[in-house]
């Protein structure tokens, strides 16, 4: 076989390497969820990955520096919204609720992407096969978070995680937006490591908040913590590092929207690595609520006349 024909194949090969990190990022997540504190968790992540980062993304931001100064206030929230926020509130779900439903909950991002970019004017209007599986997909999610129990919303008995999963996801979309924004000639590696800093830059002062005002440690609350590092060094290194750069190579390969397919790996990593590695239950709810949200995204983003 030729070079040429393996080079889509690589391409499938590594986006699916990105899927399988991005699903087992909450997985991992949840294992430190009694030992690490969340804004720990967060900036050690980013920190460690930064590291990685730099001599693999200066060349490319050393360049386009120029660029992205003069488009300060988009980069600073894009750091803002894609690496601090989202990484708070989706650990934040992760602590507090089942890593299977944080990964079926982040499966709808298509939908959130598509009504925010409608509700901006960045988007066209969907037709109404989009809107019926915009409301199909919501339904999905909703008995996800009902946990299959129309009263527990009339109640609002349910984990406060599937919230706080489900705004990280509308974060997450509103990122990608920001994300097609992104200046023309500017490398995506330049954006990443500039948004990484950004992030750190943010989750700073929550770090230092945890330590001198909450009295959290500084890492890990264990007496010996190296299960704990080489957790939060996986998720350095796999997610938040060889995740992005998976991606990135595999879309400058094959395109965005053959990519973008490979997004709907996620919550089946997700859910197969939290039954495997923290025991987690695939109950009928889940089942329900992932066909649903299957169902729904498939008739908002298939292809019309």
């Amino acid at each position: 076989m030729s070079a040429r024909a393996l080079s889509p194949l690589l391409a499938y090969g590594l986006l699916t390497g990105s899927a399988v990190f991005w699903g087992s990022n909450h997985v991992v997540g949840r294992g430190v969820a009694e030992s690490v504190p969340i804004a720990a968790l967060c900036f050690w992540r980013w920190a460690l990955a930064w590291l990685l980062l730099l001599p693999v993304c200066w060349p490319h931001l050393r360049r386009d520096l120029p660029v992205l100064l003069r488009h300060k206030r988009w980069l600073f929230a894009l750091g803002c919204m894609g690496f601090a926020a989202f990484t708070y509130l989706i650990y934040l779900g992760a602590f507090n609720t089942l890593a299977v439903n944080v990964g079926l909950i982040n499966a709808t991002t298509p939908i959130w992407i598509l009504l925010i970019a409608v509700i901006t004017g960045t988007g066209r209007r969907p037709g109404a096969w989009q809107w019926l599986g915009v409301l199909i997909s919501l339904a999905g999610v909703t008995g996800i978070v009902a946990r299959g129990d129309p009263a527990a919303l009339l109640d609002m008995q349910f984990a406060s995680g599937d919230l706080w999963a489900l705004a990280a996801t509308i974060v997450w979309a509103v990122y990608s937006i920001m994300l097609g924004q992104t200046p023309k000639g500017v490398h995506a590696f330049s954006v990443l490591l500039a948004g990484t800093t950004i992030g750190l830059i943010v989750l700073a002062p929550v770090m230092a908040h945890s330590v001198l005002v909450l009295g959290e440690p500084w890492f890990s609350r264990l007496d010996d913590p190296s299960a704990d590092l080489l957790k939060t060094g996986y998720i350095a290194l796999g997610p938040a590092f060889l995740g992005y750069l998976c991606w990135n190579k595999g879309v400058d390969t094959v395109g965005p929207a053959t990519a973008s397919v490979f997004l709907y790996l996620i919550p089946v990593c997700s859910s197969a690595l939290a039954i495997l590695l923290l025991g987690e239950t695939f109950r009928w709810f889940h089942a329900m609520g992932a066909t649903l949200i299957v169902l729904g995204i498939w008739l908002t983003t298939r292809k019309t006349a």
